[in-house]
């Protein structure tokens, strides 16, 4: 008797390592730029970019195929509205008048190269009408102010990692 329960012990056990092994899947991740080419930045390559309209060129925009989750990164130049943009906490009521934002509780910064990090959010995010978890990121360069949010059903360890990743692979290319 003791034998077949440690048999099955042990089968128990070799079956959860193997299933634990399959649900992890790889991201591939693709560059993904606006459409003036001034920001590019890194997704998965399987969510699609859309374009956010005019007025958003230096915008960088893509989701999941059911468009459950998403990241904006959302860009407005210094020398172009400069005077209506005078400083970032202009800059933050206007992204939070576009995309509600509640129960802000601030977090560690991600790392993003070339960005001077204003501060980096979880929140409750409210997009075309979805309420959803979030994680937004305020910065600047000499250039513009930036503002990288993710928006999704739930945010666990593993998204907040990707979202990391993507501010990570931040590049801002001006002429």
């Amino acid at each position: 008797m003791k034998k077949s329960t440690k048999a099955m012990l042990m089968l128990v056990m070799m079956l959860a390592l193997v299933l634990a092994g399959c649900g992890s899947k790889e991201v591939t991740m693709k560059e993904f730029a606006s459409s003036d080419g001034t920001v590019t930045i890194s997704m998965d390559e399987k969510w699609q970019l859309e374009d956010m309209g005019v007025g958003s060129e230096g915008w960088v925009a893509a989701f999941t195929e059911d468009g459950s989750e998403g990241i904006l990164v959302m860009q407005m130049s210094k020398e172009l509205y400069g005077a209506n943009i005078p400083d970032m906490d202009t800059w933050k009521s206007v992204i939070e008048s576009s995309y509600p934002m509640s129960d802000l509780k601030e977090e560690t910064n991600p790392s993003i190269p070339g960005m001077n990090i204003a501060g980096t959010y979880s929140c409750t995010v409210t997009a075309d009408g979805v309420t959803g978890a979030g994680r937004v990121v305020y910065g600047e360069t000499d250039y513009a102010y930036y503002s990288i949010l993710y928006a999704s059903p739930k945010l666990n360890d593993a998204k907040v990692t990707y979202f990391n990743n993507v501010c990570a692979s931040f590049k801002e290319t001006v002429q």
